[in-house]
């Protein structure tokens, strides 16, 4: 009988098994050594955590978001404020300016929709009287298919404040 084939075979075998061992080792040393990469990132999240950082996050968004706002209610009430200069001293010379500022206003002031209930009430005396000076667009007589187009390019308040913000640190206030 001829053992070498029967050898060769057992050495083939063998020599797989060694392999697939190695490998499992090698596999094996891997997830050791992910269990220990695991247990570092727990470690750092509960550092992270002993320190504060996520609330101190969020108490700097929060403050962004205060800051945000009173910029943008300062700038709103600038503009009001020339608005009644311009309609007080000349009405017919700066009607159109007006017009387009009071419009630009309109965008700097939350819709009913963004407006907490506790500050639906409490617009400052200048911007309802600037905002009066054009009356609102009304869609009650219009056409039912032109309705949807009322509130066409709105956005939620977050987005229009920054884009209003970024629009005024880019450009300045037009002097009279």
């Amino acid at each position: 009988m001829n053992n070498s084939t029967l050898n060769e075979a057992r050495q083939k075998v063998a020599d797989a098994r060694g392999a697939l061992a190695a490998a499992e080792r090698e596999i094996e040393e891997g997830r050791t050594l992910i269990k220990r990469l695991n247990a570092q990132v727990e470690e750092l999240r509960a550092r992270q955590e002993a320190k504060g950082l996520r609330a101190q996050l969020a108490a700097a968004e929060a403050a962004l978001i205060v800051a945000e706002e009173v910029a943008v209610k300062d700038m709103a009430l600038a503009l009001a404020n020339e608005i009644m200069k311009r309609q007080a001293s000349d009405p017919l010379r700066h009607h159109q300016w007006v017009i387009t500022n009071v419009m630009k206003l309109r965008e700097m002031i939350r819709s009913e929709l963004d407006t907490p209930l506790s500050e639906r009430y409490t617009q400052h005396p200048l911007l309802v009287q600037a905002l009066s000076l054009v009356p609102q667009l009304d869609a009650i007589d219009r056409p039912v298919h032109e309705l949807g187009h009322v509130n066409v390019g709105a956005t939620d308040w977050a987005t229009r404040r920054r884009a209003i913000l970024a629009a005024a640190e880019s450009a300045p206030l037009e002097a009279a």
